[in-house]
C-alpha cells in the first residue's frame, strides 16, 4: 500500500488500530512528567503575570522537555515515549501552567489584596487555603467548555491554527512510528539528527544565558532599570531600559509587528501623554503613582483603546460565526447532545463504533469525549457550576450572590467561543474580561458599596472559563493533528488543573512575600486595569482631563481595528497599530527569519527558553533576598 501521502497513523486499517491501541492509553508517567514541566510554566506565568500581565502556553517546550527526559531514561531500560504520551505531557503541562491566569493570581488576587481601596470594601486578604479553594472552584468548567466545543470549533478545518500546527509538526518530527522506520529509515534518522539536538540545545542554551543574566541583575540592581537618559529623567519620568532576557524572549515570540506597536504605544504614553498630564495639572502626584500620578492617568486612555479593540474584534467574530456557520453549529450541537442521551448503553461499544467510523472517514481522533465514565458531560458541567458557586461562597461569604456566579459561568461560554476562534485564527488568546465587566455593571446598582468587588470577582470567573477553554482547546487541536485520542488529554487536563491550583497558590505567595506589591518590580498592571475598568463602568474614578483623550483614542482604535479586520492581507496593515499590542526582541526575530528562513521555527523555542530561564532564576533571587545577600553598585533609580 502506498502511504507516502498519508499521515503516519493513516493507511492500513490494521496499522491504525495497533497505533491507536498503543498510543491512546492513559499514561501515568506522561501525566507526572507533564505536571513537573507544568510547574516551570506555572512559575513563569506567575512571574511575568505579576510583572507585565503576560503569559505563555509553551506547548513546544513541554513536548521537547518531555521527549528529552524519556530519551535520557531510555538508557536505563525505560520504554521510549510515544507521540500520544508526548501530547499528553503537553496537555497536562498546559493545564498546570495556565492556572495562574485562570485563577487570577496575576489579576484578581493582587487586586483584592493590594489595589482595592477601603471605600470599595478592600483590601480583601486571602489565606493560602482560601486561594487554593478559589482556584479549584474555577479550575473545571473551562475544561468542560473545551470538551463540549471540540467537535464544532476545534476539529473543523476552517481555521489555520498556526501555533497548534507548528507544535504538532514538532511532536511528529520527534516520533517515528515503528512500522515506518523500515520504510524511511535513512530519511527519518537524518531528520531526527538535525531536528532534536538543535532545538534541545536551543532551549538549554537560551535558558542558561537568561538565568545567568537574571542572577547577575540581583547583585547589580541598576541593570534592572538602566537610566539610559540620566538619573534625573529616570526618576522624574520613569524613562529607563529593563535588561530582561524574558522580555526579549517574549518579543521574539510576538514578532516585530506587535512589539513595534507596543513601542509606539510606550512612546505616545510616556513621552507625550505623561508630560502633558503632569504640566497641565491633571496628574500632580509622582509619575509612578497609580492614583495621582501620570501612570494612573495614562491607564484610562489605555483602557479605552482596549475596550474599543475588544468590542470590534469580538463583535466581528460573533457576526462572522453566525453568518457563516450558524446552521452548522446548530446541527453539530444537536447531534452532540442526542448522541450523549444514550450513554447508559455503555461506553465500550460506543468507543469501538466511533473508532471504526473515524477510521473510515480518514480520522482517528473523533472519539467520544468522556469526562466521566458513567455520567454525561452535561452532568459534569452542572457539577462544575455547583463547585464554583460553593467555593466562591466559601471564600467571599455573601458578597457575591450565587446567581451572579451562575451568570458568570454562563457568560463564559460565548467568551470561550471567541477565545477559541481567536486562537485558531491568530494564535492570540484575548483573556479579557472587559465585556463581562460591562455586563455586570448593567445589573449591579452603581450605588452598591460592593459594586466594584462584585464586578471584578464576577468578571474574573467569566475570564477564567474563557481563557482556560482557549488554552485547552489549543491542546485538543494539537492532539487532533498528531493523531492522539482526546480522552487521555482530558484526564491529563483535569489532573493538571487540580495540581496547578495548588502550585499557583504557592508560587504567588513566594513572590508577594519577598517583593513589594505594587512596586517598581512587581507592578501588577493587570490588577490595576481590572479595578480601573470596574470603576469606569460603574461611573466613578475618572480623573480630570482624561475623558476627551479616552474618546479620541477609542474612536481611533475602533477605526483601526475595523481596517485591520476588513483587510487582513494588505501590505499596509502592519502599519496600523493594534489596541492590544518588547521591540528589540521583535526586530531580532525579523532579522533571524530574513537571514535563516529554515530556522524560523526555532524562534519560539529560543524565546521560550529565555522566558523560562529568567522565571526560574527569579526563585534564586528570592532566596538571595531572604538570606540578605549584599548587592553592589548603584541601586535602581526607581
Amino acid at each position: 500500500m502506498d502511504t507516502s501521502d498519508s499521515e503516519p497513523l493513516l493507511g492500513d486499517r490494521r496499522r491504525i488500530k495497533d497505533a491507536t491501541n498503543n498510543d491512546s492509553d492513559f499514561s501515568v508517567r506522561a501525566v507526572l512528567a507533564g505536571m513537573l514541566i507544568g510547574v516551570l510554566i506555572n512559575i513563569s506565568n506567575t512571574y511575568y503575570g505579576l510583572i507585565s500581565g503576560s503569559s505563555q502556553q509553551m506547548p513546544i517546550v513541554s513536548a521537547l522537555l518531555g521527549y528529552l527526559g524519556f530519551r535520557f531514561l531510555s538508557r536505563f531500560g525505560v520504554e521510549k515515549l510515544s507521540r500520544a504520551e508526548n501530547v499528553l505531557i503537553a496537555s497536562t503541562a498546559t493545564a498546570t501552567g495556565c492556572m495562574p491566569v485562570t485563577a487570577g493570581f496575576a489579576e484578581l488576587i493582587p487586586a483584592l489584596e493590594y489595589i482595592l481601596e477601603p471605600v470599595d470594601m478592600g483590601p480583601v486578604h486571602l489565606s493560602w487555603q482560601s486561594s487554593v479553594v478559589w482556584s479549584l472552584g474555577v479550575a473545571f468548567f473551562g475544561i468542560i467548555f473545551a470538551s463540549l466545543l471540540r467537535r464544532s470549533l476545534v476539529m473543523p478545518k476552517d481555521m489555520p491554527w498556526p501555533g497548534a500546527t507548528a507544535s504538532s509538526n514538532v511532536i511528529k518530527s520527534l516520533h517515528t512510528p515503528t512500522v515506518d522506520r523500515t520504510i524511511a529509515e535513512d530519511q527519518t534518522e537524518q531528520e531526527h539528527a538535525g531536528f532534536t539536538p538543535h532545538r534541545l540545545r536551543a532551549i538549554f542554551n537560551s535558558a542558561g544565558v537568561s538565568s545567568i543574566i537574571t542572577v547577575f541583575t540581583y547583585f547589580l540592581p541598576v541593570l534592572h532599570d538602566l537610566p539610559i537618559f540620566g538619573s534625573h529623567v529616570a526618576n522624574t519620568w520613569l524613562w529607563t531600559a529593563t535588561l530582561s532576557p524574558g522580555f526579549f524572549g517574549g518579543g521574539m515570540i510576538m514578532g516585530p509587528e506587535i512589539t513595534l506597536h507596543m513601542l509606539l504605544g510606550a512612546i505616545v504614553g510616556w513621552a507625550i501623554l505623561s508630560p502633558y498630564a503632569k504640566t497641565r495639572g491633571y496628574a500632580p502626584g509622582p509619575t509612578d503613582d497609580w492614583e495621582t500620578g501620570s501612570r494612573g492617568w495614562i491607564i484610562w486612555i489605555s483602557l479605552s483603546a482596549l475596550i474599543a479593540d475588544a468590542v470590534v474584534k469580538i463583535g466581528w467574530i460573533c457576526l462572522e460565526a453566525v453568518h457563516n456557520n450558524g446552521a452548522r453549529y446548530l446541527t453539530a450541537y444537536t447531534h452532540y447532545f442526542r448522541s450523549h442521551a444514550v450513554w447508559h448503553r455503555g461506553l465500550a461499544r460506543e468507543d469501538t463504533l466511533a473508532a471504526d467510523h473515524e477510521i473510515s472517514n480518514d480520522s482517528n481522533t473523533d472519539a467520544p469525549m468522556s469526562i466521566m465514565k458513567r455520567t454525561a458531560p452535561i452532568a459534569a458541567f452542572g457539577l462544575s457550576i455547583l463547585l464554583c458557586v460553593a467555593t466562591t461562597t466559601i471564600v467571599f461569604s455573601s458578597v457575591v450572590p450565587w446567581y451572579h456566579v451562575l451568570l458568570s459561568v454562563l457568560l463564559a461560554l460565548p467568551m470561550a467561543v471567541v477565545s477559541i476562534r481567536t486562537l485558531g485564527e491568530s494564535d492570540y488568546n484575548p483573556q479579557s474580561g472587559l465585556l463581562s465587566q460591562l455586563f455586570f455593571a448593567s445589573i449591579v446598582p452603581h450605588s452598591s458599596a460592593n459594586g466594584v468587588l462584585i464586578n471584578i470577582i464576577s468578571a474574573s470567573i467569566s475570564t477564567a472559563g474563557a481563557s482556560q477553554t482557549g488554552d485547552l482547546a489549543y491542546d485538543f487541536k494539537i492532539g487532533q493533528l498528531v493523531g492522539a485520542m482526546p480522552t487521555a488529554q482530558l484526564f491529563g487536563q483535569v489532573i493538571g488543573s487540580v495540581f496547578g491550583a495548588i502550585v499557583s497558590s504557592v508560587t504567588y505567595r513566594l513572590y508577594v512575600s519577598r517583593f513589594q506589591i505594587p512596586g517598581s518590580f512587581l507592578q501588577v498592571p493587570s490588577a490595576f486595569l481590572l479595578v480601573s475598568t470596574a470603576k469606569l463602568v460603574l461611573g466613578r474614578g475618572l480623573p480630570s482631563g482624561v475623558s476627551i483623550f479616552m474618546l479620541g483614542f477609542g474612536m481611533f482604535f475602533v477605526a483601526a481595528t475595523i481596517l485591520r479586520t476588513l483587510y487582513p492581507n494588505r501590505w499596509w496593515r502592519v502599519f496600523i497599530p493594534s489596541g492590544v499590542s518588547f521591540a528589540v526582541g521583535g526586530l531580532f526575530t525579523w532579522v533571524w527569519i530574513r537571514r535563516t528562513p529554515s530556522n524560523a521555527s526555532s524562534v519560539e523555542v529560543i524565546g521560550s527558553g529565555l522566558i523560562l530561564g529568567e522565571a526560574i532564576a527569579s526563585l534564586f533571587n528570592l532566596g538571595f533576598t531572604a538570606f540578605g545577600l549584599p548587592q553592589f553598585g548603584p541601586q535602581s533609580p526607581l
